[in-house]
């Protein structure tokens, strides 16, 4: 890239410190002296042990060897010209000196790999800001290219920085797998998280420590094993003198033997001690076969925990007004909404959505998402499974492409604030499309949903006859909320069965579709549960709602 210096005015510099010998008799062009002085040629200088930059992004090797047969002994031949890309989505113009070796006649050029590798389109430092910002922020591929494009104005595809951020199983071979941050002070209050991973067919761990008040990530590791060892190795690499007095982590019997040998304390996450106490205390009353009053004063120790508080109703009020209830007895600013059929899939499941508040002004709702098992169940429960694996479980840049389309509040964070201006709609007593009708009012009343990729697992599923006639009481309550006039054309539009509905209503096949779902919705609905299929549940879906519309 050629720099073109242009002088200001004499009158516009104050001041500026001339060399006597620079004068001479003739006439003196202070224009030509401040030119001079001012813009100078920068020297070339060197930039790591081997390369020299020139002028104008020429760039040379200090003492260049042949790749294949080492020789120092070579002619130059001109540069090679790449374009690599920098800030503000622009390119820029490198050259590199190319070179010829006088003994086996290899030719080769200036190897910038520590700048650019080679037939990339983006220099190291550009993949590494990524990285970086995965590190210290978190969030999803969308909140990486939006940094990208507030801070350096630049537009970077999702993929892009999938590849930026991807590990390389070479790197795991040769343990050249951690990333950290050096921060000098920290909390000693520390969280260890780890998820699977599969590279190469392989199973990996990805082992993350987190400063439990800095509320950031310090490092990740990928390892092959999680053993006392490598994770004492993580621990005290990371922390360095800083003085560690707890971790808090799930309940792997490793993380145990990690602190004895620390000598620190051993917390174990809140969550994970719920699930083993709901899982004994189910077990106990599945195995006694206590009485629902019996199981009601069970249940009721765990009032004795902080901030827990149960409490029973004596019949079965609907979804839409408990949820009402539930809001109304809570004494905090935020709100998380959990279905009870729901598993944590994460240690860091409450600290995911901390930092996502904190990046965002209230009023605000956050939907973390769903995800399911990757084995299959027992095929009685198979069609509800497939259907969520298909349907539900969606990446959170997805889901952010139409927020309101996908709200759910199986798993998400409400500020308290949003239920002053909307509430659930109480006239749906029964199952189905509550949700759905709450996140039209949310976008009416024009309160953000953001979506995460934070999610629980649903666990409770249901039968195959059960889920049929749940969505056939789901789709009831959609005619109901057509025929109440309460949804609009948007509503519509982004409701999947509504919009197929009055498209075929627009071109004149409803009566038609009212005959032959006469004729074989009830044979539809007994293939549906002899072989269960979400293409047939959606054939099914449509029938029912011209049937009874």
């Amino acid at each position: 890239m050629t720099i073109v210096s242009i002088s200001a005015l004499n009158n516009n510099i104050g001041s500026i410190q001339l060399k006597l010998f620079g004068f001479e008799n003739k006439e003196i062009d202070f224009e030509e002296k401040i030119k001079e002085n001012v813009f100078y040629e920068e020297k070339p200088k060197n930039i790591n042990k081997n390369i020299r930059i020139m002028k104008e992004g020429h760039f040379q090797m200090i003492r260049p060897l042949c790749p294949k047969c080492g020789s120092i002994k070579q002619t130059k031949q001109g540069f090679y010209e790449i374009k690599p890309k920098i800030d503000n989505d622009q390119k820029v113009k490198l050259y590199l000196q190319r070179y010829k070796c006088k003994k086996c006649g290899k030719k080769y050029s200036t190897d910038l790999f520590k700048i650019k590798e080679k037939d990339k389109s983006y220099l190291n430092s550009i993949k590494e800001k990524a990285r970086q910002s995965k590190l210290i922020r978190g969030g999803s591929l969308r909140k990486i290219a939006k940094d990208f494009k507030i801070f350096k104005n630049m537009t970077i595809s999702h993929q892009t920085i999938k590849n930026f951020l991807k590990i390389d199983e070479k790197q795991v071979n040769k343990k050249e797998n951690r990333i950290s941050q050096k921060i000098d002070e920290l909390s000693g209050y520390f969280v260890i998280d780890e998820q699977f991973i599969n590279l190469q067919g392989k199973r990996h761990y990805r082992v993350t420590l987190h400063d439990n008040w800095i509320k950031n990530p310090l490092a990740e590791e990928i390892m092959k094993s999680r053993t006392k060892e490598n994770i004492l190795s993580l621990i005290k690499e990371t922390t360095g003198k800083n003085k560690i007095k707890s971790i808090t982590t799930d309940g792997f019997s490793v993380y145990e033997a990690v602190a004895d040998e620390l000598n620190i304390k051993h917390q174990r996450c809140i969550f994970h001690m719920f699930k083993e106490c709901r899982s004994e205390i189910l077990e106990d009353i599945k195995k006694n076969k206590y009485s629902e009053l019996e199981t009601i004063s069970i249940l009721h120790y765990l009032t004795d925990l902080q901030n827990v508080s149960y409490f029973s109703l004596s019949e079965n009020i609907g979804r839409a007004k408990i949820r009402n209830l539930l809001v109304e007895k809570a004494n905090f600013p935020y709100l998380l909404f959990m279905d009870c059929d729901a598993a944590i899939s994460s240690s860091l499941y409450i600290n995911n959505y901390i930092v996502e508040i904190s990046r965002n002004a209230p009023p605000v709702c956050i939907i973390g998402g769903v995800a399911y098992r990757k084995q299959k169940p027992n095929p009685k429960y198979y069609l509800r499974w497939d259907y969520g694996n298909k349907r539900e479980a969606t990446d959170a840049d997805i889901r952010n492409e139409k927020p309101y389309k996908s709200f759910t509040s199986f798993n998400a964070v409400f500020s308290k604030s949003i239920f002053d201006l909307v509430k659930f709609d109480e006239s749906i007593s029964t199952y189905g499309n509550e949700d759905t009708f709450f996140g039209n009012q949310l976008r009416n009343t024009k309160i953000p949903i953001i979506h995460i990729n934070n999610p629980l697992f649903h666990d409770g599923l249901d039968t195959n006859e059960e889920y049929v006639t749940k969505v056939e009481t789901s789709i009831d309550n959609l005619i109901s909320l057509l025929h109440s006039k309460k949804i609009n054309s948007v509503f519509i539009n982004e409701n999947r069965l509504l919009a197929i509905y009055f498209r075929c209503k627009k071109l004149f096949y409803t009566p038609l579709l009212k005959l032959f779902y006469k004729m074989f919705l009830t044979n539809i609905k007994q293939k549906i549960l002899r072989r269960p299929s979400v293409f047939w549940l959606d054939v099914y879906k449509l029938g029912y709602l011209v049937q009874n519309i």
